[in-house]
């Protein structure tokens, strides 16, 4: 560039040659005239023969820029990141990649940062995981991640709650929590099933095992349990529901999603609740039972008491909604509660509770999860 003497009169300021750079940026920063300010691109060089520039001439020195003299968003970042005491550290998330195969990890600069994904370690043995974060100590480095003076990488934890946060779908954003595991060796391989304690396999959608020691396979189910004596499912609590609607008086079994099939060498003692209302509530009825039941290998055996209800009705006399209880004593050996509803619409919920234990002799089931085999009772 030409050697030549610069005088800018900045509104009302006059800067003449040798006031020094801090001074020519107050001066510039004096403008208030809208159309006299500067925009964010860079100024090279100025014209030779120019030895004075008005405010209005540098701007349009400066918009005629193109190209790499550009000042883009970038380049105007990179500025101020380094002109702003403890700006230079700040991290700037830049996206979620597979960071060692992206074309998108480009104008590296320090602080920059990536958060892992998609990355296939069971094929290529990589250390980074999904979910770990990667960040840029310099800028324009390359993509060695064993280099300590320009990578950090920060392991997530995997065993942890938010780790088995799964989706049903990567593309679906809106399907939610697929499955909960917390805690090892646990299984949830229902769908939406939860598992939290130890030791526990939740093998029914949207069912949920607390405590240790817990197993089930009915869909909506809640298991409690306090440890096992011999295998998973052995001693426990299990809890779950059933619903339906009918419109005439035909007699219908209960809708379950899924029940009890009692298994050999297990015991169950059942208390069943089951609430009936007829629409507009003229009419309401409930039906409690108490039933214990034991398996062998041969047949069902059931106790003394169970099958006659306890009942309450709303009214009292009139009310002709009515519900049986029946345990099948052939395979599938299973429940039926069998209700007959009245002309008009009923809506029907039955409660069950299950205490129940096991014998050695329990059959015992087998689950795979993860390459393991698990074994419950059920």
């Amino acid at each position: 560039m030409a050697d030549y003497t610069v005088e800018a009169i900045l509104g009302n300021a006059t800067i003449v040659d040798g006031m020094t750079p801090t001074g020519i940026a107050r001066a510039l920063e004096t403008i208030t005239t809208e159309a006299d300010k500067l925009s964010f691109t860079a100024l090279t060089d100025v014209p030779e023969g120019i030895t004075q520039l008005t405010a209005p001439e540098i701007i349009g020195l400066i918009e005629g820029e193109t190209g790499v003299n550009a000042l883009d968003l970038t380049k105007l970042r990179n500025v101020v990141k380094g002109s702003i005491s403890g700006c230079e550290n700040a991290l700037n998330i830049r996206g979620t990649v597979n960071v060692y195969n992206s074309t998108g990890m480009t104008n590296i600069q320090s602080g920059d940062f990536w958060i892992a994904d998609a990355i296939n370690n069971t094929t290529n043995g990589y250390s980074i995981e999904d979910g770990d974060w990667v960040i840029a100590l310099a800028a324009n480095t390359t993509f060695d991640f064993t280099d300590t003076t320009k990578w950090l990488v920060i392991k997530q934890p995997k065993d942890t709650l938010l780790s088995v946060l799964k989706r049903e779908t990567e593309s679906d954003e809106e399907s939610g929590i697929k499955q909960i595991s917390v805690e090892s060796p646990n299984a949830s391989l229902g769908g939406n099933s939860i598992v939290t304690g130890t030791n526990g396999v939740a093998i029914g959608d949207v069912s949920t095992i607390q405590g240790s020691g817990g197993a089930t396979i009915i869909i909506g189910a809640r298991v409690l349990s306090g440890g096992v004596i011999l295998n998973r499912g052995d001693a426990q609590v299990t809890e779950f529901t059933g619903r339906m609607k009918t419109t005439n008086a035909t007699p219908v079994n209960m809708a379950f999603l899924s029940t009890i099939l009692f298994r050999s060498g297990k015991t169950y003692k059942l208390t069943i609740e089951l609430v009936a209302r007829e629409y507009g509530g003229d009419k309401s009825k409930s039906w409690e039972w108490k039933k214990l039941v034991s398996r062998t290998d041969e047949a069902l055996l059931s106790g003394a008491s169970g099958i006659t209800a306890t009942v309450d009705s709303i009214p009292i006399t009139g009310n002709t909604l009515s519900a049986t209880l029946s345990v099948k004593a052939t395979t599938p050996y299973n429940l039926y509660i069998t209700c007959t509803g009245l002309a008009t619409e009923v809506s029907w919920l039955v409660y069950v509770k299950s205490v129940e234990v096991a014998t050695s002799e329990a059959d015992v089931l087998t689950v795979t999860s993860e390459g393991e085999t698990i074994t419950y009772i059920q």
